[in-house]
């Protein structure tokens, strides 16, 4: 889940917010430390997944998470304004790049998706126009799928 699930009012579980047919150990979540949902962090652990190893800082630029599902970061996202923290962690333009313009998210994605190196990231998922976000966001996409 890329910055999701964001449902909750002033930082409270969603009500509804409960494991269903799919177990916790197949979610994974990244979001950013300063996010304007602030309810993303009490939906990971009214799903249990604080409990595959707690929340991993991605801002150390290692690649090595251990067996956590659970990412974060604090970067500045590429527009210089923390306003576009939440899209910074799947959104193409707010996320920040290296001097070559690779994601800086890369290794999280990879992660994430289960995408081992070699293998594109771009190619594991599909982009979408999304107005507010830019010509070429990313979708926010919640990953159920065997690793």
């Amino acid at each position: 889940m890329f910055g999701a699930p964001a449902d909750g009012i002033r930082g409270a579980v969603a009500p509804w917010m409960q494991i269903g047919a799919t177990p916790a150990e197949r979610y994974f979540g990244f979001r950013h430390a300063r996010d304007q949902f602030r309810s993303i962090p009490a939906n990971w652990k009214a799903l249990g997944l604080d409990e595959f190893g707690g929340v991993k800082d991605v801002d150390a630029n290692t690649a090595n998470f251990g067996g956590t599902h659970l990412l974060t970061t604090d970067l500045l996202p590429a527009s210089g304004s923390y306003e576009q923290a939440h899209a910074s962690v799947f959104g193409d333009g707010p996320t920040p790049r290296r001097p070559g313009g690779a994601p800086v998210f890369e290794a999280a994605w990879r992660h994430l998706l289960g995408t081992p190196w070699g293998r594109s990231v771009v190619g594991a998922v599909d982009y979408l126009n999304v107005p507010s976000f830019g010509p070429r966001a990313l979708l926010s996409i919640c990953l159920i799928a065997p690793r």
